[in-house]
């Protein structure tokens, strides 16, 4: 869980890094479960704001977590400044990572987890962009179930439109018009 927050928190502070509109205008921030023992109090090339106090104090623009760490968020007295200048429209964008991982009892949790910190922030009902992703996931096969699934876990509509997949090549397909030169090589005699 904190792997995948970690791996993502480093695209995405080396994406605002190297975008002159972003840098120094966005600020991001990680907040997952272990304890640094040198927290970073500035974003970097390769690194998020990690400082939980400071994140607490200062809410980054963007903030990277876990499904856990979210409702220790929403939960504990002393993490309750992160939201104390959330207004109703504050938060606008809402993405799960693996979305195919949260299914069963852990679906039913994280949907609850979504609808409580839409209740926190008074989110107005279709405001929200939800966004779920997986690789796992797609083709043209299930997507009514993904959209049942969908409007179930983040409680706001999607329609057709919203399900975004990929076309798959195979390799001779993608190298259809490829030159390629085959390189003849001898084989040596032992």
């Amino acid at each position: 869980m904190n792997a995948l927050a970690t791996d993502q928190s480093k695209r995405l502070a080396n994406l605002i890094w190297h975008n002159p509109k972003l840098k120094n205008n966005v600020t991001a921030g990680l907040f997952v479960g272990e304890s640094e023992r040198d927290p970073k109090v500035a974003m970097g090339e390769n690194h998020l704001i990690t400082d939980k106090n400071l994140l607490r104090q200062n809410p980054p623009d963007i903030l990277l977590t876990n499904y856990k760490m979210l409702d220790y968020l929403l939960l504990r007295p002393r993490d309750q400044q992160i939201w104390s200048n959330n207004a109703a429209r504050t938060l606008r964008y809402l993405g799960v990572d693996e979305i195919h991982t949260f299914d069963g009892a852990q679906g039913t949790d994280l949907a609850c987890l979504i609808r409580r910190l839409k209740a926190r922030l008074n989110i107005p009902e279709r405001y929200l962009v939800c966004v779920g992703t997986s690789a796992t996931l797609g083709g043209t096969e299930g997507r009514e179930d993904m959209l049942t699934y969908a409007k179930s876990l983040f409680n706001e509509p999607f329609d057709e439109s919203a399900i975004i997949s990929e076309d798959r090549l195979s390799s001779a397909e993608f190298l259809a018009d490829a030159f390629i030169k085959k390189i003849g090589f001898k084989t040596p005699s032992f």
